[in-house]
């Protein structure tokens, strides 16, 4: 009876840590675009919506290779090198590939007014690259129950993320939204990789545990 109390607390305490780190990524979500139709009108939200979606498929692999090694982690005392490796190559060399690929699928697809898309492209792409790295540092985490490092990463990223836009979207349109977006990931990639290093020397020193999940 004692040892499933234990489990279950541990699932509660873990699970709301990361629902809170939701929760705060759901209100950041749409903020951007909120802006940019606020103080530059729908046809700049159309030419950053399409940008935005064409780089989408940048970060998609290395969330489907992070999410099918989720249950390995658990086990795992390290991301395996192969895995890291995988993301790294897709995130840079792929992302190379999609902005090619765009310079000519962009004005085929959505005619010569759209063109405008093309300007936002490096930054949103540059971000989604970096979401991508992001990806196995993330699941890493989660699968060791961190869930008040992933909660502090949630609420970090996006303070600065809405501090971003504020400040960048009157001014830039959406150049300013996807410097906003690039930062946002560069902070979150720094953050994973502190979070990372951390639990690796807690397990070296003998201090990891389930405590740095009860915050």
């Amino acid at each position: 009876g004692s040892e499933i109390a234990v489990i279950w607390k541990e699932v509660r305490e873990f699970g709301r840590e990361v629902y809170l780190g939701r929760i705060v990524d759901g209100l950041m979500t749409g903020f951007d675009k909120l802006l940019l139709t606020k103080f530059h009108g729908m046809a700049v939200v159309g030419f950053y919506s399409i940008a935005m979606t064409m780089s989408t498929p940048i970060a998609m692999l290395s969330k489907a290779v992070s999410q099918s090694a989720y249950k390995s982690f658990a086990t795992e005392d390290r991301i395996p090198r192969k895995l890291l490796m995988i993301s790294l190559l897709w995130s840079t060399i792929g992302a190379a590939v999609f902005w090619m690929a765009c310079q000519t699928l962009i004005p085929l697809f959505f005619t010569e007014k759209y063109i405008s898309a093309l300007s936002v492209l490096p930054w949103v792409m540059a971000g989604f690259a970096l979401a991508g790295l992001n990806q196995p540092f993330h699941a890493f985490l989660a699968a060791h129950r961190r869930g008040r490092d992933i909660r502090i990463m949630s609420v970090t990223t996006s303070s600065i993320n809405i501090v971003l836009n504020l400040s960048l979207i009157p001014l830039l349109a959406m150049t300013g939204a996807g410097i906003a977006f690039l930062t946002t990931y560069a902070v979150n990639i720094v953050m994973n990789l502190y979070f990372y290093r951390r639990y690796l020397g807690q397990r070296v020193d003998g201090t990891t545990g389930d405590s740095e999940t009860h915050g």
